[in-house]
């Protein structure tokens, strides 16, 4: 699938078995830089080991929290053992801190 408007970029894709329709797929993003790689991978490493690289149903949780200087927004992937992976986007507020970065992503894993 194409947008309609320049700039002409593939936004998604149909995937076919037989002659039925399969898979909708809409590209929301795609980052190429070493950092969101590492993030990515990351991030596969640590579901896998969670769940021991076999399908397992979750519970998908969001949350956006204000704090004072700042944002922090939270998706939470649980397991029904309890066991979390929390990935925490962190933005600050302009002319916060000195020194510390404006925006940058937590990963952990919860131990329940």
């Amino acid at each position: 699938m194409w947008r309609k408007e320049s700039p002409f970029d593939i936004i998604g894709s149909i995937g076919f078995v037989g002659d039925k329709v399969s898979v909708l797929q809409l590209e929301l993003t795609q980052f190429q830089d070493e950092d969101s790689a590492k993030l990515g991978l990351l991030l596969f490493r640590a579901a896998s080991q969670m769940t021991h690289s076999k399908p397992e149903p979750v519970v998908l949780a969001t949350k956006a929290q204000e704090i004072k200087g700042g944002t922090i927004r939270t998706l939470s992937i649980t397991l029904k053992n309890g066991r979390s992976l929390v990935i925490e986007a962190n933005t600050s507020d302009p002319g916060g801190k000195v020194g510390l970065p404006r925006d940058w992503v937590d990963v952990y894993e919860l131990l329940h």
